[in-house]
């Protein structure tokens, strides 16, 4: 296998699992789909079709994926690994194309898969806090929810992923009964190499439908190839934490107790009202001038009431206010999918060049705005240790982070 086409959801979804490919091989990201892909050996494009009506997403993804262009191209599909998107709808529009090897889950960051059963940290996600925080209903069961969608699935169960021989065989046994979801539970870090072992050399075959954590497992597998070091972090610092997510407050909590960085809390309503627009700007030109002197800046949102039907015109809002920093900041760390998108987009960037991921679950890219170097940091909204944005803010202003635990508190 000498190229991929990864297919995500969401921003920080699409860097994710791009990221383990990032050390051996060039990665690029794009927000947006291109006429012609770019010539890198990995590419990952984010639909943002989390937050679509399901109809407008599966349409996204069986035209797109159609072009004779990305057809023929090995495929992983990108699902959240605590299920939120539509991933059952968009697997049926993918189903013509080849049978799908499934598995959501993701050990080291606490998200496992159990008898078919979807867990963080031990809990089924559908009694989650991130599924209350964002009001989602449906069921943690993978197998039912792809039979509502029609499919036919077979699960492949933890004691049955080793020897790798016989995992290989149940994969094409899968393959001859005509299944079109294989959904593969795992548990611990080795399962996911098992059957990233067991499936590389079958791509023609199959496509695989997972989380970062089986990304990470293929990449081990493929070949490497020259990659561009990465570049020196750039000064000043701005960093918007968009995601409701209690991680990224706690994150940002310690980040703000620790650091040097000027601190502002904005509330959603009041980045929403349309009585405050001059209100806004004056201090969006503040913010800037504050930057413009050499300050680093750290934005949050108000943890408080904040209504989740109204999440993509809150980011668009709070991105909105930040484009003046921007415009001043060397250095841009975003929490949230959303929030990162919405940032980058109206700053007029599409296209990110992965640098790596110096902290677990924090990935490092490069972009180009306005005709110079940006550093960009994106992270999910769930992930990451309690001290993971001081552990990159260390890294990027210091050159050296904290070991930090291989399992985060989410």
């Amino acid at each position: 296998m000498k190229r991929l086409l990864i297919v995500a959801d969401d921003l920080t979804g699409a860097a994710d699992c791009a990221v383990g490919f990032s050390e051996h091989l060039r990665c690029e990201v794009l927000l947006s789909p291109l006429a012609h892909l770019p010539d890198a050996p990995v590419v990952a494009l984010d639909f943002d079709s989390r937050q679509m009506p399901v109809e407008a997403a599966v349409r996204a993804h069986r035209q797109w994926l159609s072009n004779p262009a990305v057809a023929e191209l090995p495929l992983y599909k990108k699902i959240d690994s605590t299920l939120r998107g539509h991933y059952a709808a968009e697997i049926a529009a993918l189903n013509q194309r080849a049978m799908a090897v499934m598995a959501p889950a993701y050990p080291a960051l606490g998200r496992t898969t159990r008898h078919g059963i979807q867990y963080l940290n031990g809990v089924p996600v559908d009694r989650s806090e991130t599924w209350r925080n964002e009001g989602l209903q449906g069921t943690s069961d993978i197998c039912a929810a792809l039979q509502a969608q029609g499919l036919r699935c077979a699960l492949l169960g933890r004691e049955h992923l080793t020897p790798p021989s016989e995992l290989k065989q149940r994969v094409l046994q899968a393959l001859n009964d005509a299944i079109d979801v294989l959904v593969c539970d795992a548990e611990q870090d080795e399962d996911l190499n098992h059957l990233a072992s067991a499936t590389v050399d079958l791509c023609e075959q199959l496509y695989w439908f997972g989380s970062g954590g089986l990304a990470k497992a293929l990449a081990r597998l493929i070949e490497a190839q020259p990659v561009t070091p990465a570049t020196a972090p750039r000064k000043p610092l701005l960093a918007v934490i968009g995601s409701m997510a209690s991680p990224s407050h706690e994150q940002a909590q310690r980040l703000i107790s620790i650091s040097q960085a000027k601190s502002v809390q904005l509330d959603a309503d009041w980045l929403l009202d349309p009585q405050r627009t001059e209100e806004r700007l004056q201090y969006s030109l503040e913010w800037a001038e504050l930057m413009g002197s050499g300050h680093d800046l750290v934005v949050r949102m108000d943890q408080g009431h904040r209504p989740t039907q109204h999440s993509r015109d809150l980011s668009q809002a709070l991105a909105a206010c930040m484009q003046p920093a921007l415009k001043q900041a060397g250095t841009l760390i975003a929490t949230g999918g959303e929030t990162a998108r919405a940032l980058l987009t109206q700053a007029g960037i599409h296209q990110l060049m992965l640098q790596g991921e110096p902290v677990p679950g924090l990935v490092q890219a490069e972009a180009n705005y306005q005709g110079r170097a940006l550093t960009v940091v994106t992270k999910a909204g769930a992930f990451g240790d309690p001290d993971a944005l001081v552990a990159i803010w260390r890294y990027l202003t210091h050159g050296s982070a904290p070991q930090l635990e291989e399992c985060p508190h989410v």
